[in-house]
């Protein structure tokens, strides 16, 4: 249940940090630049998502 519903919240983040990469598109001065704020986008999503998710898992399984 707890897998599921966390690769779910992980897809969505994903789409929605995908769609807020190409609305930014018009603004990338160069490949690189752009490569790099990819990358550090990802991480930054992919910490957020790891933290709530400990906490969201801690937090159910307090109750």
């Amino acid at each position: 249940m707890i897998n599921t519903l966390t690769s779910t919240w992980f897809s969505i983040l994903l789409a929605v940090a995908v769609v807020f990469l190409a609305m930014q598109g018009g603004q990338r001065e160069s490949l690189v630049d752009w490569g790099i704020e990819f990358i550090l986008k990802v991480v930054f999503v992919t910490l957020v998502y790891k933290l709530l998710s400990a906490f969201l898992i801690k937090h159910l399984w307090d109750t």
